[in-house]
């Protein structure tokens, strides 16, 4: 999923190593420090770090990670998208969404309440983000933005739908589901994940 909101702590604790790897990565989305300032920064951090870091990669971040290696010395990593990143269509998430929203409605402090399911979607093209839209917005009346690769400095174009409000029961969690399951990915799309 994309990271919009950088300035948010993660529910860990991380070192100082992964924090500077992190911070160094944020400034370099944001335009604050330019890739031949970043890479080096980045690289010192990466080898204070020996942890690791486990992160979704966007493209832009793909390029700083790829001059890191560079200067590293180390074999190239790929700098273009998964080419099969959509062969699955989100499926495993999928499979268990109606056990997972039903859960997360038990204990939701305001479940008796009318209450909206966000989802996220990537599509491969833009035809395949408005087969998507329509969809969703036909099947639920769900109200869909949709961001472009470059707005969301992402491989794909970003969809964010939110239900309408409604108060939820099983039938209507599991009609939606259903709506959700049979959306048109196509092997263009996938479901990202979802939260109440």
């Amino acid at each position: 999923m994309s990271t919009s909101d950088s300035h948010r702590r993660p529910p860990f604790k991380l070192s100082p190593a992964e924090e500077a790897c992190l911070r160094i990565i944020h400034e370099y989305r944001e335009g604050h420090l330019a890739l031949e300032v970043a890479a080096p920064q980045l690289l010192t951090a990466m080898q204070a770090n020996p942890r690791g870091l486990n992160l979704e990669t966007s493209p832009s971040v793909r390029r700083l990670l790829a001059e890191v290696q560079r200067l590293a010395g180390a074999p190239s990593i790929p700098t273009e998208a998964d080419p099969d990143r959509h062969a699955e269509g989100g499926r495993e998430m999928l499979s268990d969404l109606d056990a997972w929203v039903k859960r997360g409605l038990a204990t939701h402090s305001h479940a008796a309440q009318p209450l909206s399911i966000r989802c996220t979607f990537g599509a491969a093209s833009q035809s395949a983000a408005e087969r998507l839209k329509a969809w969703l917005e036909e099947h639920g009346g769900h109200r869909v933005s949709v961001e472009s690769p470059q707005e969301a400095d992402s491989d794909d174009w970003e969809l964010t739908a939110d239900s309408p409000l409604r108060v939820w029961s099983d039938v209507t969690v599991d009609e939606w589901v259903g709506w959700i399951r049979q959306a048109p990915f196509g092997g263009e799309a996938s479901f990202r994940g979802c939260s109440l």
